[in-house]
This record gives structure tokens, C-alpha cells and sequence, in this order.
């Protein structure tokens, strides 16, 4: 009979009246809670229809806890997966801001084929070929560079924009002048950094 109460609910919370039919019911099956009818038979001083009616109000009673309970663990499963969410990703307030984080607390040593993170400085349309003035992040705060992109992503590149800069070929044989590194562009960057994946959220390909 109780299987049959729970069933009908249709949420978590339960009515006053359904508290009351379930504490009833567990008397009439015998399957009621052996400590609250202790005590209710205790407070009763062996008055067994006494103590029924006591272990209705105190069933009731417990039940209001076990919600509350319930409640507080469910508000701190969430408030965990909401920690978790925020542990996973940093989301800056802005491109300036992800780009500042990266100069300051990622490794940002140039090599080829590493992929760092750049902000958009300036544009300027070519006849083949556009021209992008680029700040790439660095550990001094980031260095300025002039990358070509093809004439066709002029509209999908503009101005502090966040894109994904590849290293490609430097013409210094020292690797150590930054201005001498040619590269691609390679994606437009959301101010989102996935901290398991280390690596930056990309809103597309180019």
C-alpha cells in the first residue's frame, strides 16, 4: 500500500495529507519505523492507541526532516556541479582579458607549429591578400607581429578579435628575433579557456 502512495506523487515535496496516509499506512501494514514507534509507545507509557497516535505525529515529523534533508542534498549537488563547471572553464569578461591571462600564466614559448592565442590589432584589405597587425601573447605582455590571411576571411577577422595565431617558419636561423616568425591564422577564439583540455574555446575554423 505504501508502494502504491509513493507512486501518485508526483514531486519530491509531499502534501500534509499524504504524510499523514503514508504514517497511517505503515501502522496498518506493520511495516512502520521501529525507533519512532519506541518512542512513541515510550512517551505513551504502553498505551498502544496512544502511542498509534503518537507515531503518526512523529512519523509526519520525520518525514518534514527526511525532505529537508533530501532538499540540502540536492541544493549541494548542484552548488558541486556548478564548482565543477567553473573549475573546467575560465570565462574572461572579455578577448583583452583571456589575452592578459594567457601573457601571464600559460607557456607561450614559439616554436613551430605551436598555436597561440592573438589579439587583432588592425586590418587592411589587399587585392590577394589582407594583412593582419597582430599582438601575439608572450610572457613580456606580447609582441607585435604583420600576418597575411586570405582575402576571403576579411569579414570573419576584425578588430580585437581573438584568434588562434600558428607558428609556421622563422627567418632568423637563431629563432630568436619573434618579428622574423611567419605564420596562419588559424581560428577565431572565444574568451573561454577549457582548463582539462588546455586549450581555448574555438567559435569556428578559418
Amino acid at each position: 500500500m505504501i508502494k502504491n502512495i509513493k507512486r501518485r506523487l508526483s514531486s519530491r515535496r509531499l502534501s500534509n495529507e499524504i504524510r499523514y496516509e503514508i504514517a497511517l499506512s505503515e501502522l496498518e501494514d506493520g511495516k512502520f519505523r521501529y525507533g519512532i514507534w519506541s518512542e512513541a509507545l515510550s512517551n505513551a507509557r504502553g498505551d498502544e492507541a496512544a502511542a498509534r497516535a503518537l507515531y503518526i505525529k512523529y512519523r509526519v515529523r520525520s518525514l518534514r526532516d527526511e525532505e529537508l534533508l533530501i532538499d540540502h542534498a540536492a541544493a549541494s549537488r548542484e552548488e558541486s556541479q556548478n564548482q565543477e563547471v567553473e573549475e573546467k572553464e575560465l570565462n574572461f569578461k572579455d578577448n583583452a582579458a583571456a589575452f592578459e591571462y594567457a601573457c601571464k600564466f600559460l607557456n607561450t614559448e614559439i616554436r613551430k607549429t605551436i598555436c597561440l592565442p592573438a589579439m587583432v590589432l588592425e586590418k587592411k584589405n589587399g587585392s590577394s591578400y589582407c594583412m593582419a597587425q597582430l599582438k601575439i601573447a608572450s610572457e613580456d605582455g606580447g609582441f607585435a607581429l604583420s600576418q597575411p590571411f586570405p582575402e576571403n576571411l576579411y569579414e570573419n577577422i576584425g578588430e580585437d578579435d581573438l584568434v588562434l595565431w600558428r607558428a609556421v617558419a622563422c627567418g632568423d636561423r637563431n629563432l630568436g628575433d619573434r618579428s622574423a616568425w611567419s605564420g596562419s591564422i588559424d581560428a577565431l577564439l572565444s574568451p573561454i579557456y577549457d582548463v582539462d583540455r588546455e586549450a581555448w574555446v574555438i567559435k569556428y575554423h578559418f
